[in-house]
């Protein structure tokens, strides 16, 4: 749904892009069940060293559950916060990149199956 692209950046250059104040709601299509319909994604594996500086904050995310990645994170120097998911079967994941800060994010559950904080295990240094 949304997609920061990082294909066009050179080395030295960062998107430091803003995605904000957004409220995203029944993003279920369910004749897909497929790899690649992430609602939110920053960058792609190929582009996880990339310093994408991508901030996403202050969003909505209400009973998107297309993928199991809901919030994809695929690059470097990302901050993710004060995010709401709400009934999401996707999960907020850390999936490559480095030095991302993920914090005050509210995921309710509300006993909604599949849903849940991370994807991935989440290493905090």
């Amino acid at each position: 749904m949304i997609v920061a692209w990082l294909s066009s950046l050179l080395p030295d250059q960062s998107a430091d892009h803003q995605i904000d104040h957004n409220y995203i709601h029944d993003f279920a299509e369910p004749q897909i069940k497929d790899n690649g319909y992430e609602t939110l994604r920053i960058g792609t594996s190929k582009y996880s060293h990339v310093n994408a500086r991508v901030t996403v904050e202050y969003n909505c995310f209400y009973r998107c559950n297309v993928e199991v990645e809901c919030i994809s994170n695929k690059s470097s120097e990302n901050t993710c916060r004060h995010n709401t998911s709400i009934e999401c079967q996707g999960k907020l994941t850390l999936h490559h990149g480095d030095r991302n800060l993920v914090e005050a994010n509210f995921f309710i559950g509300s006993n909604v199956s599949r849903t849940g904080v991370f994807r991935e295990p989440v290493v905090c240094v």
